[in-house]
């Protein structure tokens, strides 16, 4: 029989494994949500808006205040638990343990892929901070003018959208972004071609890939948005005929992240305790949890256009 392997030195060789393979695991999430610390159950977002741009400092300064929103993101808790059978660990094998673990902790990280892919999939019809539907065809601003986000291409056949069509609607769409106005009347957008990201379904993937990935186009012409932007393909999204743009290197993103309390690994039965004697006695199984406090809401409209093929 080999040395006894001290509980304590197993847990933390478990905590370890569990924040490797979370650091490692990539998730699109962080590229179009930006992580906004919390402190308290909830956050209000009542800065939301444009600070105003430079000017000519002649005499006294010309303060300006924000608009005044009241937009709040509400934290949840949210936890994913496994049980391991006591004697994995008399036989020895903790290789198989650690899997478990290394997927639990995988399995977090993603979790909140799908958070924002239901705000992106509701965008058509949940409020923003400045109360209209984050997709909508009439934000107005202060000195903006009338403003849509919300945009619709006419294709042949919406189910089959060609090459030449999808690059008319991201054209068309990447133009939208690029003609934004803050609430003061001035460009949202000083470099409008950078940090642009597509998400598409998978339903798009074909055609989207072909028009931001090739060398070519079908029709043979050398294809001027080869790698200029980055394509997420999100299976979340259950809607073929509609494709996103998201303005991403801008001090907000378009979704928030907000984190009230880290994810972390919580442990019970596998070493002796006040707390954990009871289910040492009773219990056959060692459980292993990853447990966390956030939400996610919706950042600025002005960094998301949405397109529907119909």
């Amino acid at each position: 029989m080999g040395d006894v392997v001290s509980p304590i030195v197993i847990e933390k060789g478990l905590q370890a494994t569990f924040l490797a393979a979370y650091q490692a695991r990539v998730a699109f999430w962080p590229r179009i949500a930006t992580e906004v610390p919390s402190t308290t159950d909830k956050e209000k977002y009542g800065w939301l808006g444009s600070a105003p741009t430079m000017r000519e400092w002649e005499d006294e300064r010309v303060p300006k205040g924000l608009l005044d929103h009241d937009y709040t993101i509400k934290n949840k808790d949210w936890e994913s638990t496994i049980a391991v059978d006591r004697n994995a660990f008399k036989d020895d094998q903790i290789g198989a343990v650690q899997i478990r673990i290394r997927d639990l902790a995988e399995r977090a990280k993603v979790h909140p892929n799908s958070l924002v892919s239901t705000l992106i999939i509701d965008g058509e019809s949940t409020l923003c901070y400045d109360g209209q539907f984050f997709f909508d065809t009439d934000h107005v601003e202060g000195e903006s003018g009338t403003q849509s986000n919300d945009l619709t291409y006419n294709a042949a056949d919406p189910n089959a959208v060609t090459q030449a069509e999808f690059a008319l609607a991201f054209e068309a769409a990447r133009k939208t972004l690029a003609d934004f106005k803050d609430d003061r009347g001035e460009p949202f957008h000083e470099d409008a071609a950078s940090g642009i990201i597509v998400m598409v379904p998978s339903a798009l993937w074909a055609v989207s890939e072909a028009t931001l990935k090739k060398e070519t186009l079908a029709t043979g012409e050398t294809n001027v948005h080869m790698g200029a932007y980055e394509l997420i393909v999100n299976p979340y999204l259950t809607t073929g005929t509609k494709f996103y743009l998201f303005k991403t290197d801008t001090f907000l993103k378009p979704v928030i992240f907000q984190n009230r309390e880290p994810i972390k690994l919580m442990q019970v039965g596998l070493k002796e305790g006040d707390d954990v004697d009871y289910q040492r006695f009773m219990r056959k199984h060692m459980f292993f949890g990853a447990e966390a406090r956030y939400n996610v809401g919706y950042g600025l409209w002005q960094n998301a256009v949405l397109t529907l093929f119909n």
